[in-house]
């Protein structure tokens, strides 16, 4: 069947791809972001007949991981407390640096139509204190030849 040699060298190309896998893994979940700057897109007109507001949304993405990586876009549900506000999403492809900040460019889409008056009390009144954010979504990276879908999940607190 195989030999010691054969089943050495399977064993450690399982192990090298596994590393290589859980570096890169490990590498999109454990960037920082955060807001660099918002700018409103949408003119209110606009905003009033299509029931949707959205936002230039500069990010700082601050790697931590091991390895840089290539990502071809994201797409993140943004909450507050338990209010779900809208989707971010990336405008081009983007690189986490290993080690460093770069700032790319997203768009906050928020679905005004599907949001009560008393949500939207809700975040008014939270914009003067803390204001919990949670985003669930995913990111699109390249893993050597490959693009993989790594979910990405993180809980924050902005302070107004």
């Amino acid at each position: 069947m195989f030999s010691n040699r054969k089943k050495l060298a399977l064993i450690t190309s399982i192990l090298v791809i596994a590393v290589i896998i859980t570096s890169y893994f490990f590498s999109a979940t454990s960037a920082d972001i955060s807001i660099s700057s918002i700018t409103l897109r949408t003119d209110i007109i606009s905003a009033l007949l299509t029931g949707k507001i959205e936002f230039d949304v500069y990010l700082e993405v601050t790697g931590h991981g091991l390895v840089s990586l290539s990502c071809k876009n994201f797409s993140f549900r943004i909450f507050m407390g338990d209010i779900y506000i809208g989707n971010i999403t990336n405008t081009e492809p983007f690189t986490i640096s290993a080690g460093r900040t770069d700032v790319i460019h997203t768009i906050l889409s928020i679905d005004i139509s599907t949001l009560s008056l008393g949500n939207i009390e809700d975040i008014i009144n939270s914009i003067s204190g803390e204001m919990p954010i949670k985003i669930e979504g995913w990111i699109d990276v390249i893993i050597l030849v490959f693009t993989i879908r790594l979910p990405y999940n993180k809980d924050m607190v902005l302070t107004g």
